[in-house]
């Protein structure tokens, strides 16, 4: 089985403050209760954080593989945890 979970969130950016546009996969081979995994993420994203960062941090607390494609200003980066 594999589960896939979508969603969109924003955060800041700390070096600017301005607003990051995250779109971030979540795959996983178990459930994961969906409520909670975008609470997670979004407490995760409650302070300015590096992409990179709350990629593995959001990896790490739900156990599962996430990727985030998000928008810097004219950059777009895209990291897998």
């Amino acid at each position: 089985m594999l589960v896939t979970h979508k969603f969109s969130l924003s955060g800041r950016c700390p070096v600017n403050g301005d607003i990051d546009y995250y779109a971030i996969t979540v795959e996983t081979d178990r459930m994961i209760e969906a409520h909670s995994m975008v609470s997670t993420a979004r407490e995760l994203l409650s302070a300015p954080t590096f992409q990179e960062d709350f990629t593995k941090a959001l990896a790490s607390a739900i156990g599962a593989k996430v990727t985030t494609a998000c928008r810097h200003g004219h950059v777009f980066t895209e990291v897998t945890a």
